[in-house]
């Protein structure tokens, strides 16, 4: 992590938090990595069906460290309190709906395991589409937002 591409307000913050941080950025990227490939059709992932689970256990631990780091990370965001709620939640559902989708296929829940996996990764790229969108903004001028990453 670079601490020269930090926001001057939020540097010395991320700074002390290196570990969150880093905790949360490498698991979010494992999953977002890993997620388009366990949406292949559903005679690919049959046919590769033990490199589908290996892939899923993987990408389900890159939710449980983004997650965990998130929400610790959600009570630092720039932006007050709005920021840090909103952060907090979306780590809570993000990790809430990996756990729903494990424990149907654990149950052999195929079609809901299935629901709650497209949650899930939406939930997954919401960090990015954030940043995609306040870039955006910003390139149009409509940068009236603080920044809250």
């Amino acid at each position: 992590m670079n601490p020269k591409l930090y926001f001057e307000e939020q540097k010395a913050v991320y700074i002390a938090h290196t570990s969150g941080i880093l905790m949360h950025v490498m698991g979010a990227m494992l999953a977002i990595i890993i997620g388009p490939f366990q949406f292949l059709p559903g005679s690919i992932t049959r046919r590769y069906l033990t490199l589908h689970r290996w892939l899923g256990k993987s990408y389900m631990v890159g939710v449980l460290f983004g997650g965990l780091g998130g929400l610790y990370m959600a009570f630092l965001a720039y932006g007050g309190l709005p920021a840090q709620a909103g952060f907090a939640l979306l780590a809570v559902l993000w990790l809430f709906s990996g756990y729903m989708a494990y424990q149907h296929i654990r149950n052999r829940e195929v079609l809901l395991h299935r629901q709650w996996m497209v949650r899930n990764y939406a939930l997954t790229f919401a960090g990015v589409m954030l940043r995609l969108w306040l870039a955006i903004l910003h390139y149009v001028g409509l940068s009236l937002l603080q920044p809250i990453f």
